[in-house]
């Protein structure tokens, strides 16, 4: 894990989007334990959601950016990626209120 700043996170998410085919279909930011300050890359993987699943940090909150793919009406898939809010453990107030 590393601290980042929010243009760090723009970056990853940017090359996420771009990623049209194969490569990595999700991110995974939080925040350090117990600290909203100090926001954090967690990891990235190309496995799904199970896989991401096994990285969320325990007691606050984790944000997954997801790459999923929808099919068109025309029959072309379209890559999409949706942010997933996961309040994982026991999340304290403040944390859940940041954000």
């Amino acid at each position: 894990m590393k601290i980042i700043n929010y243009e760090d996170a723009d970056e990853a998410i940017n090359a996420l989007e771009d990623n049209e085919g194969d490569g990595i279909d999700w991110v995974l930011f939080s925040y350090e334990k117990n600290d909203a300050k100090k926001f954090i890359y967690v990891a990235k993987g190309f496995e799904g959601l199970d896989e991401a699943k096994e990285h969320l940090i325990k007691d606050t909150v984790n944000y997954l950016y997801l790459k999923t793919f929808i099919t068109r009406s025309n029959g072309a898939a379209q890559a999409k990626v949706a942010l997933i809010t996961f309040l994982y453990g026991k999340v304290k107030p403040l944390m859940v209120r940041r954000n």
